[in-house]
């Protein structure tokens, strides 16, 4: 009778604790500001975390999220120091190095500059002679970059940080300055005087819209069912209404004044529902 009891408890534990387990699961992500779609700066890291975390609670995984700079938490995945990293579009550069998730949501990147310079521009030919700031290791520096080419006038310059490129604006040290539009406006209004905000405006047409996506390792196991795990939550939350209520809910709450008021760009921003590819 003993041995039976020993059995019993024995199969149980066997399957309690990998279910346990599974539910207690964490990924480390490795991440950068990106305000206001991930910052430490606001409860929640910012939209684009929110939509994560929401996701990943769907399949029973904890979400932690760890700052650096957006070249070390690229480093960091490569070598599989952390599980991943959120708010990636895709290259072909990086298609080499990492596996991306299903899309998250989109992001449009604009050129900013000042009220008192009368921009305008239909194709990239419009915009040679112009001093154009993008920020190091961003895409939009790479999509800058692909316009070079012999006998063409485009003046590139690249700094480490959106903050850098919005001050050189303003000290007339760059006449365009290249940036998510959502990224650029919260960054005026957060760390500007609203004077200051009011100098800058920004051209309606966007140099490019693309699709924004987690990053994974590509040899490591974990981060290969972490990513197959954040693709199925995603799905969860567009099909149950949680995807849209978390962007609806962020309009309302975004006129923080951490932040600035963004509910015209969320308006806008991740209009499009996703469907898993």
């Amino acid at each position: 009778m003993l041995n039976k009891i020993i059995i019993t408890a024995v199969f149980i534990i066997s399957v309690v604790l990998p279910l346990n387990s599974q539910a207690q699961e964490t990924v480390r992500l490795a991440v950068g500001e990106w305000q206001p779609y991930i910052t430490e700066k606001v409860e929640g890291k910012g939209l684009l975390s929110q939509i994560v975390s929401a996701a990943y609670k769907e399949v029973g995984v904890k979400v932690e999220y760890h700052f650096f700079s957006w070249k070390r938490a690229m480093f960091y995945v490569e070598k599989g120091s952390y599980d991943g990293s959120i708010g990636w579009v895709k290259s072909t550069e990086r298609e080499k190095r990492v596996d991306y998730s299903d899309p998250i949501g989109e992001t449009a990147s604009v050129f900013f500059h000042l009220k008192t310079l009368p921009f305008h521009w239909d194709d990239s030919d419009d915009l040679q002679g112009y001093d154009i700031s993008a920020t190091y290791g961003y895409y939009e520096l790479e999509k800058l970059r692909g316009l070079v080419e012999p006998g063409k006038d485009y003046r590139i310059q690249s700094h480490n940080t959106e903050l850098d490129s919005l001050k050189l604006l303003l000290n007339k040290r760059a006449d365009l300055f290249l940036c998510s539009r959502a990224v650029g406006l919260s960054l005026l209004r957060s760390n500007f005087t609203p004077a200051q905000a009011a100098l800058v405006t920004y051209h309606p047409q966007p140099f490019f819209t693309d699709d924004v996506h987690a990053i994974f390792n590509k040899q490591s196991a974990k981060s290969q069912r972490l990513k197959e795990l954040l693709n199925t939550g995603l799905q969860v939350i567009r099909d149950n209404g949680k995807f849209d209520a978390l962007i609806k809910n962020y309009i309302e709450n975004s006129k923080s004044e951490k932040l600035g008021d963004l509910s015209a760009v969320f308006n806008s921003y991740f209009s499009r529902t996703f469907t898993s590819k």
